[in-house]
């Protein structure tokens, strides 16, 4: 089942928990970036064909990267209208990710009082490994049982002892800010990896190819993804100088409005 119901409206979908977070003074010039992309009254027939043809013929060729973006264009042109619509309908997943990076970074600073308090209550209980993946990721995303919610805390999970694999003298309440950045890329790409895969990625689970094959693909999808993400993001996280909460939300939803629009133009 797609993470989108087929009746969905330019308006729907699933919000995040909290409001969306009130503008700043002169925030980074970035919405404009994501502006809205009408939808018509009625989605095109098999909006999902061509990119399920698509991402058939990577996963069967072993086409690689431009197999993969190939796909990844038809899911966002056709199949979601567009990167712009695409990354509304990702708010969700750039709003978690957004408050993984700012509450990452306040473990680190200890300049919360709240944040603080819980760090001390970890270090207390002497959680390390999963166990501490598991408390970050129920006090930055607990899910309540929605797709979404549940498609964010996997990601996260995944994020962050991918992380922790790659670098296993890290200390993950105190990184650097391009630690941060990578943990919230990974997370970033889990989850446009988990869209795909749910909306037109029938192929993984068709039986037409081995499990390991797919397990193979899935983690060179989201190798792609986040290399592609990363440019984006890179850049627009430094031109935010220090962002907010807010700020990076718009930061995370543009890298995806502009990360799709190079893959459509593969297409």
């Amino acid at each position: 089942m797609a993470f989108d119901p087929p009746w969905l409206d330019d308006n729907g979908g699933f919000e995040p928990n909290e409001p969306p977070p009130k503008s700043v003074d002169s925030p980074p010039k970035l919405e404009q970036d994501v502006a809205p992309v009408a939808q018509p009254a009625l989605a095109p027939p098999a909006r999902f064909q061509q990119a399920r043809t698509c991402m058939s013929k990577y996963a069967s060729e072993k086409s690689g990267r431009v197999g993969f973006q190939k796909a990844a264009g038809h899911y966002s042109k056709t199949g979601m209208g567009g990167a712009g619509k695409l990354a509304h309908r990702m708010r969700h997943s750039t709003a978690t990710g957004a408050k993984l990076a700012h509450f990452l970074t306040s473990t680190s600073s200890r300049q919360d009082a709240a944040v603080e308090a819980w760090v001390k209550d970890i270090i207390d209980r002497k959680l390390t490994g999963q166990d501490l993946i598991d408390a970050i990721v129920q006090q930055v995303a607990p899910s309540a049982g929605s797709r979404e919610e549940e498609s964010c805390a996997d990601s996260m999970a995944r994020a962050l002892s991918e992380f922790l694999e790659k670098n296993p003298d890290a200390e993950i309440l105190s990184l650097e800010e391009a630690h941060v950045r990578e943990i919230t890329e990974r997370f970033l790409a889990n989850e446009a990896c988990n869209r795909l895969t749910n909306d037109v990625g029938q192929i993984f689970e068709s039986g037409k190819i081995s499990l390991k094959e797919s397990l193979s693909l899935l983690n060179e999808m989201r190798e792609y993804l986040r290399a592609d993400l990363s440019l984006q993001i890179a850049d627009l996280w430094k031109a935010a100088a220090n962002p907010s909460q807010s700020e990076l939300d718009r930061v995370l939803r543009t890298a995806v409005q502009r990360t799709f629009e190079v893959y459509e133009g593969e297409i």
